[in-house]
């Protein structure tokens, strides 16, 4: 019998400015307490916090509630209050998935439409693949529903998608870039692609301007179709673009500074891509944020990269990434 909930909340998400320490979450169903005296939640302080916790149902009604959430950083400010509704089926019940299915746009009823595999339980994560052959050009809406073992079922999850059947697997024939201003369509600095949809690319930053900068990219397959134009903004912070790279570094979780996380070998260079082996066996189960970041000759820091994955118990393959 199941009596929580359990959410995996990103403070940083919905907390406060940059910069700060985040020293205190706290959380309440329905009823505002005052500030400091909610249900205190355990973590690791930090500028940014990714949390897993259980709310308990005990003694909860049946039906819809608001469960809130807010943090407080070190100089006791307190973040903007951050809530999710969400219905309480009731103690009694039994929460275990027993059957999920999915369908496109049209709904064909409860128990009729595509049913998709999986382990039974009351928590699931799952990848599935929709075929789209025969489905039209245009925008689609794809719905997603479960059922629990009392044949009780979920609100439906969905997802809109735009569908250009034309454009699949065509390859790419044309890609190119321009900086700030676009040139139009097919005048911009041009790309090999070898028609491979998939590409690794390098551009050269031009060596005039400081300050905020955008690079745009879009391509184009065989059938002429050009796709969205997609921008990558970065800082240019003066003329010699080229400094060499002199420090790389990455941290777990929690930032311990600059210049104060772990650091990675490399050789001195404009441009690094480096292979970075990191063993997970001292790091406990769950979900875990990888941060890496670069610092040139000029002692200036680059953004954060970071990447975010899931350590389970007893997987010896997820003790490395």
């Amino acid at each position: 019998m199941k009596t929580v909930i359990a959410l995996m909340l990103s403070v940083a998400a919905f907390c406060l400015r940059a910069q700060t320490q985040i020293t205190q979450i706290e959380y309440f169903v329905d009823a505002d307490p005052g500030l400091g005296s909610a249900t205190p939640l355990t973590f690791t302080p930090g500028d940014s916090v990714d949390l897993d916790f259980n709310v308990s149902m005990t003694g909860l009604s049946t039906g819809i509630h608001t469960l809130f959430v807010r943090a407080m950083d070190d100089s006791s400010r307190w973040s903007i209050t951050y809530q999710k509704p969400f219905f309480n089926l009731g103690g009694g019940i039994q929460n275990n998935i027993t059957q999920i299915e999915y369908f496109l746009d049209a709904d064909p009823g409860f128990g009729n439409a595509t049913p998709i595999s999986f382990a039974a339980g009351d928590t699931l994560d799952t990848d599935f693949n929709v075929p789209l052959v025969g489905v039209s050009f245009g925008v689609h809406t794809i719905y997603v529903r479960a059922k629990n073992a009392d044949g009780r079922w979920s609100q439906i999850a969905r997802h809109t998608f735009f569908l250009n059947p034309e454009a699949v697997a065509t390859g790419v024939p044309q890609l190119e870039y321009f900086f700030n201003a676009d040139p139009g369509y097919g005048s911009a600095t041009q790309l090999p692609t070898n028609n491979n949809p998939v590409l690794d690319l390098n551009v050269v930053i031009p060596t005039s301007g400081t300050g905020i900068q955008t690079v745009f990219f879009r391509a184009k397959n065989a059938a002429n179709l050009w796709g969205f134009t997609i921008p990558r903004t970065f800082i240019v912070n003066g003329s010699n673009a080229e400094t060499g790279i002199v420090l790389l570094e990455y941290f777990l979780d929690t930032d311990p500074g600059f210049g104060n996380a772990t650091q990675i070998q490399l050789d001195t260079a404009t441009l690094v891509d480096t292979a970075l082996t990191l063993s997970l066996t001292d790091v406990p189960s769950g979900v875990h944020t990888l941060w890496v970041r670069a610092k040139n000759a000029n002692d200036n820091w680059s953004f954060l990269v970071h990447h975010t994955f899931l350590k389970t118990d007893g997987d010896q393959s997820s003790n490395e990434i």
